[in-house]
């Protein structure tokens, strides 16, 4: 987000000087790495505006509905959720500019909110919408097949996939939709001053590249839609594999990043962190990489991440990011609204919920004091003043603790006693303005004020009987909501009761019940 070069650029990547990429490095930035200029144009919905799918729909397991309510309340993630779609056995039926189904096991699922699709993609002076164009795009490349190389790093970053024949490529998928060349075509690329035409070309491209890492990295993508297998090393080196043939590359050395609970290198797994849903936490996986000296590139005018450096060496991403963030009627870049968008967090109070999603989702760093209280925010190595907040008292038993400073001593507290210290304790954090953050299992670890994300260090499973079904509190609350209705007197009683031992305030007026939690209100009518 800090390159201005003109669009123009855009056609820098597959002519490489002989000097090799460097020379080129602002151009390829701008231009998404050599890619036609790609810009996600679709109207976002407020962060703080989450919808929930039908929390009681059957055949749905966590990881599915976290993914699909990823998808309708952030939607500028589409080509990483699309692939753990994938992944998970979700296909998104077919659709013009708007995705209002999903088909799982033959099921359709009605989302909750229509979600608009819309990348802009832009070869020369000609203009692309896509999905909505792409039958037009296909029909261009037929009759201007010498763009090709351009635009399959791009469709490959929004999910399409590729077909190819023995002398080119035929045709590729894009959400689910085959679109077919007129006839195959020919890839035709420029390194070192040496043009090459693919696959014809594939085996002398391929003995070039062996001494050529950093062209290699901008060219993977092309590589593999023609068949060449890339297998990478531990330590950077990697083999490609086409036919019959084995080279050996000696690659862009790696870096150790540690990411869920496991050690990965960069950027020889950088595929396969992309391609497991466990591990595709984009939030997450851009904190591990800041954590590890690894900056992020965006483009300053679209909010894209173009790639990642990686000592040094500029690195494509399997998939577009898209770091668009909307919130309270404004859409901001990250980084280069980072300034604007903290001032009006500040004029608000730092809404918890709304500074959770720029960590977990947008990979923005706290930097605490030695108190463990947010002094700054940081992203991809740059700073950002944010107003300091006080340690927030929380009593449990008429005994103080001070957070954050004092979580450690706090949850040795409680874990000292029986399980009804683990209950007084959620109560008085929600009195003292935190809200619980559930992980994907259910289970409690983290918790939120402001700008103050705090890990307990301990896993709290909280859940309520009714009626023989587990309801984990609060990830299943939404579906415990649902299912009031369905509830006699006698077991709505019990509800409540079971409730309210968990922090979750409840107020009754006549037939209607009032439930919050996490600061989320839920209005019911039993």
């Amino acid at each position: 987000m800090r390159l201005r070069t003109p669009l123009a650029a855009l056609f820098v990547l597959w002519a490489v000087s002989e000097t090799g990429l460097s020379l080129n490095l602002c151009s390829l930035c701008s231009a998404g790495f050599g890619l036609a200029i790609q810009r996600p144009v679709f109207q976002l919905p407020s962060v703080d505006r989450p919808v929930y799918l039908d929390p009681n729909k059957k055949g749905i397991t966590d990881d599915m509905r976290y993914y699909i309510e990823l998808l309708v309340n952030q939607p500028n993630l589409l080509p990483t959720i699309t692939g753990a779609f994938y992944k998970l056995g979700i296909a998104i039926k077919r659709f013009k500019d708007t995705i209002g189904c999903l088909l799982i096991r033959g099921q359709e699922i009605q989302l909750p909110r229509k979600v608009p699709v819309d990348y802009s993609i832009k070869i020369e002076n000609k203009v692309f919408h896509l999905p909505r164009e792409t039958v037009k795009l296909t029909a261009y490349l037929s009759r201007n097949p010498h763009h090709l190389a351009l635009v399959i790093p791009t469709l490959r970053g929004i999910g399409a996939t590729f077909t190819r024949t023995e002398v080119g490529v035929s045709s590729f998928t894009l959400f689910n939709v085959v679109y077919k060349f007129e006839r195959p075509l020919e890839t035709q690329v420029s390194v070192g001053g040496k043009t090459f035409k693919l696959p014809k070309d594939l085996k002398l491209l391929i003995k070039l590249l062996a001494t050529r890492p950093k062209d290699l990295m901008m060219l993977e993508v092309v590589l593999q839609v023609h068949g060449v297998k890339i297998k990478k090393n531990e330590g950077g080196g990697a083999v490609l594999q086409y036919k019959d043939s084995e080279t050996r590359v000696n690659n862009v050395p790696d870096v150790r990043i540690k990411l869920g609970g496991r050690h990965y290198n960069i950027p020889t797994d950088l595929q396969a962190i992309f391609e497991n849903p466990k591990t595709l936490h984009i939030g997450l996986l851009f904190e591990s990489f800041q954590r590890s000296n690894i900056k992020l590139k965006v483009n300053f005018n679209t909010g894209v991440v173009v790639g990642i450096i990686v000592k040094g060496t500029l690195v494509p991403l399997p998939l577009t990011i898209d770091l668009r963030f909307k919130w309270d009627g404004k859409v901001y870049l990250i980084p280069r609204d980072m300034k604007a968008l903290i001032a009006q967090l500040e004029r608000k109070g730092l809404p918890s919920q709304v500074m959770h999603i720029l960590y977990t989702r947008f990979g923005v760093i706290p930097v605490r004091n030695s108190a463990g209280i947010v002094i700054k925010l940081s992203f991809s190595g740059q700073l950002f003043a944010i107003k300091v907040e006080k340690q927030t008292a929380v009593t449990i038993l008429a005994k103080k603790f001070y957070l954050p400073r004092d979580t450690k001593k706090m949850v040795a507290f409680v874990n000292g006693g029986d399980q009804n210290r683990t209950i007084l304790m959620m109560q008085a954090l929600q009195r003292a303005g935190f809200m619980f953050i559930p992980e994907s299992d259910g289970t409690l670890e983290t918790i939120q004020k402001g700008a103050q994300m705090i890990t307990l260090g301990t896993k709290l499973k909280v859940t309520v009987n009714i009626l023989g079904t587990r309801y984990r509190m609060p990830f299943d609350l939404p579906r415990l909501v649902d299912d009031v209705k369905n509830f006699g007197r006698v077991h709505i009683n019990s509800m409540l009761k079971g409730m309210q031992k968990c922090g979750v305030k409840v107020t009754k007026k006549g037939s209607i019940y009032h439930i919050l939690f996490n600061n989320v209100k839920y209005t019911v009518k039993a």
